[in-house]
């Protein structure tokens, strides 16, 4: 569509060069002045051609702009479409609409992605650390007693102290073993086994903070990588697209650059006639 725009707005500005003469002519044959200024819509033709593919609105703007002025000056000489303008009315017309077809499609794109995000299921990130209940099972075991023991039992206490140092957890273990079996013999054995479950526990929750952590750092070198492959595929598509515009300009200049020429030596050609 940008590049239908800028063609048809090179189009249009060819096609209002010989217009611009021939009205410059009839206004020095009639004594008029100011005939210059018809130069100026093939000139503005040619500039919204240039504005077509990085700033389509502007160009479109400038084309339609061009495409009322020509229709005006039509309707001057007796019908705004008339054989004589016709070519710089259409060109400039199909010129600006080309041009505001796509810069309404961005805007409209624009609100569509705005107003219905695409919902997104489950991702690693939710995975990586999950929360979990972190209570204690509720005590089993005759809790006044228990405080009555660590009250006034002081190896219970001391080892009640010892023990809370793991977790409140591990106490409620120690009461429950202990008031079970109800015999002090038990308690190196018991404690032995809390602590040995206690180290148990705390390794596994340390590896799980590693793997969370290695998961962690997985997903950001993955991010990471996706990121750089978008942004070599966005900078391949820009060094593309400046390709193909340089190649549609240097196409563009060398087949009409020799109309251009054409037209200018046939205004100096005429304008020197009417002057002699």
């Amino acid at each position: 569509m940008k590049i239908a725009a800028l063609i048809f707005g090179i189009l249009a500005g060819l096609a209002g060069l010989p217009l611009a003469s021939y009205a410059q002519v009839i206004v020095s044959f009639g004594g008029g002045q100011g005939g210059g200024a018809y130069y100026l819509l093939p000139t503005a033709s040619f500039v919204g051609a240039g504005l077509a593919l990085n700033f389509p609105a502007a160009a479109g703007g400038i084309l339609a702009v061009c495409t009322v002025a020509w229709l005006g000056i039509g309707a001057q000489v007796g019908h705004a479409v008339n054989f004589i303008t016709i070519g710089a009315v259409l060109f400039n017309g199909l010129g600006a609409l080309f041009a505001l077809i796509p810069f309404f499609q961005d805007i409209s794109n624009r609100e569509a992605s705005g107003i219905a995000p695409e919902a997104r299921g489950n991702t690693l990130d939710s995975l990586l650390y999950t929360q979990r209940p972190n209570t204690s099972p509720a005590p089993t075991y005759d809790r006044v007693k228990w405080n009555a023991l660590v009250k006034y039992d002081p190896e219970i206490g001391r080892l009640a102290d010892k023990i809370r140092q793991l977790g409140d957890k591990w106490v409620d273990v120690l009461a429950a073993d202990y008031l079970a079996l109800n015999d002090k013999s038990y308690l190196p054995e018991i404690v032995r086994k809390i602590i040995e479950e206690a180290r148990k526990e705390e390794q596994e929750a340390a590896r799980l903070r590693d793997e969370g952590e290695k998961k962690a750092t997985l997903l950001l070198a993955e991010r990471e990588r996706l990121a750089e492959i978008r942004r070599e595929k966005q900078a391949q598509r820009l060094h593309a697209r400046r390709q193909q515009i340089k190649t549609i300009r240097d196409d563009l200049f060398h087949s009409n650059a020799r109309w251009v020429l054409i037209a200018f030596a046939m205004m100096v050609i005429i304008g020197g006639v009417y002057e002699a």
